[in-house]
């Protein structure tokens, strides 16, 4: 029996992961799990490199692109 993509998503540890980070996210805990969610869509339903996708979340929220990266780099581990 094959589990669901997001049976093991973990969205406590992904929000405490950025606010450990060093990098500052003013965005609220809502808008960051759903940039975190999509990003596991776009790669795994869409088949975006994590570049293009790193990308997509820098220029669609002013970030800069090692934040992004960071954010994309966390999804993956705690919610994909």
């Amino acid at each position: 029996l094959l589990s669901s993509p997001g049976a093991h998503a973990d969205g406590d540890s992904y929000i405490n992961d950025l606010e450990q980070s060093g990098y500052t996210y003013t965005e609220s805990r809502k808008d960051l799990l759903e940039w975190g969610y999509a990003v596991c869509n776009d790669e795994v339903l869409h088949g975006l490199s994590r570049e293009e996708v790193v990308r997509n979340v820098a220029s669609g929220n002013s970030m800069t692109f090692d934040a992004a990266l960071y954010l994309v780099e966390s999804a993956e581990i705690h919610l994909c």
